[in-house]
């Protein structure tokens, strides 16, 4: 870790306004890419609605794919159901990485919204994405889940998705 790093990280320990405040500008406006990672992951564990909008701007906005990447998670972490349409658009992104971090921060949010999302995820292109929304379902659990898991595998011909299903 850098200085800038150590930094940021008590920044995030101290946790006050003026400390989050600070760590948005940081990620907002920071050359250095993995300082402003290092914010968004810090803004993450810091939760609240200034961090949620500042890690949905950086995960719809970064340059830098890592920061994006390190925003979705961060989402994920806050558990904020207002971070839901952002990690739903981030499912259409390129970066499979990127994808399979939105699925796994659904499943931390929860939500009807994003049951539907995941189950739609599950016919993803990529293996590791759709076994992250695998995952964040029976991360949220539930009957919901259930049903809607037993309906997919039911209506599913595609062998790959109904043995991720199955899994």
């Amino acid at each position: 870790w850098s200085i800038r790093e150590a930094a940021a990280q008590i920044l995030g320990d101290i946790g006050s306004r003026q400390a989050i405040g600070a760590l948005i500008q940081v990620l907002r406006e920071d050359d250095a890419w993995n300082i402003r990672e290092a914010a968004a992951s810090i803004l993450g564990e810091a939760g609240g609605p200034q961090a949620v909008r500042a890690l949905i701007q950086a995960a719809l906005r970064d340059s830098e794919m890592r920061v994006r990447r390190a925003a979705v998670s961060g989402l994920g972490e806050t558990r904020d159901p207002q971070a839901t349409d952002a990690l739903v658009q981030m499912l259409q992104e390129d970066d499979s990485d990127l994808r399979y971090r939105a699925a796994m921060a659904l499943g931390e949010v929860g939500g009807s919204r994003a049951i539907d999302t995941l189950i739609q995820t599950l016919q993803d292109g990529e293996l590791s994405v759709r076994g992250g929304a695998v995952s964040a379902l029976n991360h949220i659990g539930g009957s919901q889940v259930v049903l809607a898991l037993t309906q997919a595998l039911v209506s599913n011909d595609d062998p790959d998705v109904r043995g991720v299903i199955a899994s």
